[in-house]
């Protein structure tokens, strides 16, 4: 998650990483929000969750703690 930076909406560059459900996430970010998308790819899902990228820095920092 950490590459997220990269994951470019604009140019509609994104990661597969997680499911939700069996059903894969994908996550992009546009100016500073990260969008994880849960559908079967990244042009047709089913539901978005919006968040800012630091609540993401901090999430992933977080699971780091519990490994």
């Amino acid at each position: 998650m950490r590459a997220i930076r990269e994951a470019d909406w604009n140019s509609r560059r994104t990661l597969q990483v997680g499911t939700a459900g069996e059903i894969p996430v994908h996550w992009c970010i546009e100016d500073g929000t990260v969008t994880a998308l849960i559908g079967p790819d990244h042009e047709t899902w089913h539901i978005a969750f919006l968040m800012p990228v630091a609540t993401v820095d901090r999430l992933v920092t977080e699971a780091a703690d519990f490994s």
